[in-house]
């Protein structure tokens, strides 16, 4: 070792040797971090993501949690009704949404009609696809006060697990399984 320590200059260490860790300097974070993270965008959803919610929700596992609770009939129709005023309601949301919409482009249309007709054009078919729209969203909505359509999702979701939940309140508290 004496030997190699003969040829090595005076700057340099061996790369056996420990390197002194007090003399090293600290590395600041800011190297590693970002100092200015992206902005969070606020979440944007699209109108119906409400409706998509509602309907997609487990109904099934809060049928089998009541059935389990309360295995009482009137506690399933209850339930059925509420979940239906809920539909109802976010629908009549947005069809109100549609119709305001659909007065302030008429009103623009009003004022841009004579000074230039192609964005008149262009408001004119505005109003006409909002007015698909909210055409959609009331036979939709017609149907859902029927018992029809996205509802008889939610209606079988939730009676299915009311009745396992059932199933499992007789398992558990009349056979005691």
């Amino acid at each position: 070792m004496k030997l190699f320590n003969f040829f090595k200059n005076s700057n340099e260490t061996d790369v056996l040797e420990p390197k002194n860790l007090e003399t090293q300097t600290d590395v600041p974070k800011s190297i590693f971090m970002d100092e200015n993270p992206p902005l969070e965008e606020p979440n944007k959803q699209t109108e119906r993501d409400r409706i998509n919610f509602l309907i997609e929700f487990d109904y099934e596992r809060e049928g089998m949690k009541d059935g389990f609770n309360i295995p009482n009939q009137s506690v399933l129709e209850l339930k059925l009704e509420r979940f239906k005023a809920e539909l109802i309601k976010e629908y009549e949301v947005l069809i109100n949404e549609k119709i305001e919409k659909i007065q302030k482009l008429n009103s623009l249309k009003t004022a841009a009609e004579n000074i230039d007709t192609l964005f008149a054009a262009k408001l004119i078919l505005d109003i006409t696809n909002l007015e698909a729209d909210k055409t959609t969203l009331l036979n939709e909505k017609t149907q859902i006060e029927m018992s029809k359509g996205a509802y008889l999702i939610v209606e079988n979701n939730y009676k299915i697990g009311f009745i396992q939940g059932m199933e499992k309140f007789k398992q558990v508290e009349i056979f005691n399984k």
